[in-house]
């Protein structure tokens, strides 16, 4: 007797249902995509416990004739397609006809339609398949699909989801999209009761992109609507100024359809190439229609992915058509960072002077585990006369190094010569240098005096110390140095904050207002002070010290970003580094010209550090060459 037997029916439709449902947000997308193709201009979507326990979508299209009753729950029942060559020509958002059939298996499921050639409708309740009545019933034109305890009968997929607020926020996310993909429909979402998406339906892409992201999108918008050979592309991308640290802000639609494609959100990535710095990603809500021919989107039953024919071709016409929209930017739309707020100016922070009337302005408060004390500053250029209190080195040195000589010689050669010697205490034995890239495999001479010779392209400082030569990247250093130091007042509960002089007003969108909310207690311990300004809004007051010279808001949202994909708030570790990595950014950056003085700090304080070899983000902080090597090079030793 063979081992091959035929699976029964609901074991074959319960496995069909795990490639189309995967969580509830896969069950939104397939009901909201049938109600925008039953031609629906107003849609409510209502979920509990984010989607596990009961989702409902209600819309007011065309929808469901009573003949057709008996095969809406059946597999591969659709009105989209008739035969496969239909695969190359609709125009519609489902064709598969699998939606229904595969949450059903996977849920309890109630529908009331009726048609508009209809005079009453029906009321069809289906569990784990099978329908267990079905009848007529008193409605609206329209469909309302109730869906209640996704997986209660296939229970390890069940534990498999996300917490209630992650799959909340992944149907939040795709009812924003679909909202810029139709601005001509209103989308209205409530989430355990409370109503967090509401579009007007006007039928203007800028009124629902203001709506989700806000002014500060909405005032940087640059509309594409160009004809390309293969088809035409019109939407928004932003001006650099509201660049993100990922991607979550990028929406492109082929012919009407939301998809993810690397190929096309690398062709607009490209496109910003020199008006981004790198890690820095475009905003953009962006729609190509193509012959539908061309494109193929039945690769994946989520209908998220695509091919195309000619995707060299497409991928070199959205390129351009980005690039020659950035080439047409004004003065206007380039980033521009002011002192206001208490931050530097780029052209302050080329040149490595900073003004010190903000110091004088500024008041610090120290913060620990016991209590918060406010310190008063009497001189920038003095920074010893604070009073002696806890916490006073933390300020003394920061402010010496901020406020420190940073001096710019004009007109001088890339290699700035220096023959000064420090002699820096290096009794302590430090890492192997096996981690970076070098030359060779011996450990920091630890009994060598540093001897900075000079500065490479404003960027690298030169050293000898003991018979090695080493390369310093100036920048990963700083950033080294600044991420441990953070890292130590955190865990030493030594915050200190500075007051603001003007509080920042930050107006954010639902999504930042949730992390917000998450990590409200995180960002207070941490020495922010953050409070509800009205709907959409909070005010900050004062920020972590080593936030003092960087664009708060900017540095505030970035950080809100950093923070979106941990849902976890006990992760106390991940949590403080994604923060001291936020701090990072107030480091010296590449094409500083360092004085004697704080090169030969630089490098002191970086070999204090347990592991300087790297800086936060992995990159090497140094190279060496011993004389060995370069004797080598030169063929002095054969």
């Amino acid at each position: 007797m063979g081992n091959i037997k035929l699976l029964d029916r609901s074991t074959i439709d319960k496995i069909a249902a795990g490639e189309v449902v995967e969580r509830p947000v896969s069950i939104v997308k397939e009901l909201l995509e049938n109600s925008i193709d039953a031609g629906s201009k107003k849609v409510e979507i209502e979920i509990k416990r984010g989607g596990k326990s009961y989702i409902r979508v209600t819309d007011n299209g065309s929808g469901i004739m009573e003949d057709d009753i008996d095969l809406i729950f059946k597999r591969h029942a659709t009105s989209k397609i008739r035969v496969i060559e239909d695969l190359y020509s609709f125009n519609t958002l489902g064709f598969r006809g699998e939606a229904l059939s595969s949450i059903s298996a996977v849920s309890r499921v109630r529908l009331v339609s009726r048609s508009l050639y209809d005079d009453v409708g029906f009321d069809i309740t289906v569990d784990a398949g099978e329908v267990i009545k079905k009848e007529s019933a008193a409605s609206n034109y329209g469909t309302t699909i109730e869906v209640f305890d996704l997986f209660y009968n296939t229970p390890v997929r069940l534990k498999f989801l996300k917490s209630d607020t992650t799959e909340a926020n992944s149907v939040v996310d795709i009812v924003e999209r679909l909202a810029l993909l139709r601005p001509d429909i209103s989308f209205r979402l409530i989430n355990n009761g409370k109503e967090v998406i509401n579009t007007i339906g006007s039928n203007s892409l800028k009124d629902v992109i203001f709506d989700i992201y806000k002014k500060d999108v909405y005032d940087n918008l640059l509309e594409i609507d160009e004809n390309l050979g293969l088809g035409r592309l019109n939407g928004y991308i932003g001006t650099p100024k509201i660049a993100r640290g990922n991607r979550n802000r990028q929406s492109f639609f082929i012919n009407g359809r939301y998809i993810k494609s690397y190929l096309l959100m690398k062709a607009v990535a490209e496109g910003y190439t020199s008006f981004l710095m790198q890690h820095q990603f475009p905003f953009f809500v962006l729609n190509l229609s193509l012959e539908p021919s061309c494109v193929d989107v039945n690769i994946h039953p989520s209908k998220m992915e695509v091919s195309f024919e000619n995707s060299s071709e497409v991928y070199r016409q959205i390129y351009h058509a980005v690039r020659n929209r950035l080439n047409a930017l004004t003065a206007d739309d380039v980033v521009e960072v002011s002192l206001e707020n208490n931050t530097l100016s780029e052209s302050h922070e080329r040149s490595g002077s900073i003004d010190n009337s903000v110091f004088n302005k500024s008041r610090f408060v120290i913060k620990n585990a016991e209590n918060k004390k406010t310190i008063p500053h009497t001189s920038a250029a003095n920074p010893g006369s604070v009073v002696d209190n806890r916490g006073l080195d933390i300020i003394s040195r920061s402010l010496n190094e901020s406020i420190g000589d940073i001096r710019k010689d004009e007109g001088s050669d890339d290699l700035v010569l220096n023959e000064s010697v420090v002699e820096p205490d290096l009794s302590r034995k430090t890492d192997s240098f096996e981690q970076i890239n070098i030359l060779d495999e011996n450990n920091i001479d630890s009994h060598g005096e540093i001897r900075v010779i000079g500065q490479l392209f404003n960027t690298y400082i030169i050293a000898q110390i003991g018979d090695k030569m080493y390369i310093i990247d100036q920048h990963a250093a700083h950033e080294k140095i600044n991420f441990e130091r953070f890292i130590k007042n955190l865990n030493e509960r030594d915050i200190v904050s500075q007051q603001l002089l003007m509080p920042v007003v930050l107006n954010l969108s639902r999504n930042e207002m949730q992390i917000i909310t998450r990590f409200i207690d995180v960002f207070s311990n941490v020495g922010f002070e953050i409070e509800e300004f009205g709907m959409d809004s909070y005010i900050i007051r004062a920020v972590p010290f080593s936030f003092f010279k960087m664009d708060i808001e900017v540095l505030f949202i970035e950080l809100l970003d950093n923070l979106s994909d941990i849902y976890d708030i006990k992760n106390i570790e991940n949590i403080k580094d994604r923060i001291a990595n936020a701090a990072c950014k107030a480091s010296i950056k590449g094409g500083h010209t360092l004085s004697n003085f704080e090169a030969e700090n630089l490098i002191k304080e970086l070999l204090e550090l347990d592991a300087p070899f790297n800086c936060p983000h992995g990159r090497p902080t140094m190279i060496t060459m011993s004389r060995y090597e370069l004797e080598k090079k030169f063929k002095r030793i054969v």
